[in-house]
């Protein structure tokens, strides 16, 4: 049951960043370039 739980949970959380990517461009068209590298670098940093 645990190997399920586990690998549904794998699955959402690609589902979601998967989705992140794609919306990803879209957003950083409206702040530009830089702002967006900035940020991109400073989240990084974070993780």
């Amino acid at each position: 049951m645990k190997n399920r739980t586990l690998g549904s949970v794998f699955i959402v959380a690609g589902t979601t960043i998967g989705a992140g990517m794609l919306a990803m461009p879209l957003a950083a068209a409206g702040v530009g370039f830089s702002v967006t590298l900035i940020l991109l670098i400073g989240l990084w940093a974070l993780m």
